[in-house]
């Protein structure tokens, strides 16, 4: 018997439909008892928050607009600082050489940790940092800088300025090294 094209194709698709079905879990079987579990209040989860990464040295991330016709430069600098000193730390000093020319360096917004600190001290080149909260060894602390550059004008030749803007990690703010203090 010669079976048409078109009922042999029924068939087969009538048949994996009822496979299908029949392979699908239905309401009845998918109801099954649940084991309970008598849980008393000392048996609670427990969960391993991970400690963030100590980096070895500090980290500088500089995010800068300049404009090179004025001579400026806008500047958010982010400083991860781990503490290596094996001692608590209740500020940290930063070095801003650019501090060192008239009206060159203008300090907007300082934070630590994202808290505003508003109690620093700037003389000279140096910018003294309170932290809100005393940084313990072997931990880190981000500090966020907002400021501004006004690079001195030199009375030289184009290259010059070309080399001042360069050389600009020479501006930015930095953790002098910090060692290791006995006792």
């Amino acid at each position: 018997m010669k079976l048409h094209p078109f009922l042999l194709t029924f068939i087969l698709l009538a048949s994996a439909c009822s496979l299908l079905s029949t392979a699908q879990p239905t309401a009845a079987s998918a109801t099954q008892p649940v084991e309970q579990v008598n849980a008393t209040p000392t048996q609670t989860p427990t969960s391993i928050a991970k400690t963030p990464e100590i980096p070895d040295r500090p980290r500088y991330i500089l995010d800068t607009v300049v404009n090179y016709d004025l001579h400026s430069i806008n500047v958010v600098e982010t400083i991860q600082y781990p503490n290596h000193t094996g001692q608590e730390l209740a500020s940290l000093t930063l070095a801003i050489a650019a501090n060192l020319w008239t009206d060159c360096f203008r300090l907007s917004e300082a934070a630590v940790d994202g808290i505003p600190v508003m109690d620093y001290a700037l003389r000279l080149h140096r910018l003294d940092l309170p932290l809100p909260t005393p940084l313990a060894p072997d931990s880190v602390s981000t500090l966020t800088l907002r400021y501004s550059l006004s690079l001195p004008y030199m009375d030289q030749v184009n290259s010059q300025r070309a080399r001042q803007l360069a050389s600009l990690l020479e501006w930015e703010g930095f953790l002098p090294a910090q060692t290791q203090m006995a006792g």
